[in-house]
Formats: C-alpha cells, structure tokens, sequence
C-alpha cells in the first residue's frame, strides 16, 4: 500500500512538471511577442505624455506672463487700518 502511495505521488509530480515545462515553452513566443507590443505602446504614451507636458508648460508661461502683466498695470489697493476704523464708525 505504501508503495502504491509513493508510485502515485511520483507520477503526479512527473505530470506537473511536463505540463508546467509545455506551458513555459509553448507560451514563450506569445510573451515574447506581446512584451513587443507593450513596448511599442508605452513608448506611444510617453510621447503622448511628453507632448502634453511641452503644451502645459507652454500654457503656464502664457499664463504667468499674463499675471505678471496684471501686476504691472494695477496698483494694490492699500489703507492705513485707522482709515478703515474711521469707516467703520461713521456708516450708520
């Protein structure tokens, strides 16, 4: 009885190992090929990234050119806090 245990376990692990071994070898040129794929694709997201990015830097010099010049041609709107008292006391 223990022998036919032993048998059956050894040809079990010999069945494992033949199907794993098929299944590395018969899926090496499909994986092969679809890293190629993945490669292609990423390198098209990252120039897609890459042209994003050039237009968004574009867009916040733009944008800080346009703040700067809004600066220049407006003078801040400061008064003394005694002025603001004084306002506060005359409204009725």
């Amino acid at each position: 009885m223990r022998s036919l245990t032993v048998a059956i376990a050894l040809i079990i692990l010999m069945v494992s190992v033949s199907l794993a071994q098929a299944q590395s070898s018969a899926s090496s040129p499909a994986a092969k090929m679809a890293s190629e794929e993945e490669v292609n694709q990423l390198r098209a997201e990252v120039a897609a990234q890459r042209q994003t990015i050039e237009e968004l830097k574009a867009l916040v010099e733009k944008l800080a050119g346009a703040q700067t010049r809004a600066e220049a041609n407006t003078t801040p709107q400061v008064r003394p806090v005694s002025d603001a008292a004084v306002e506060a006391n005359v409204a009725p």
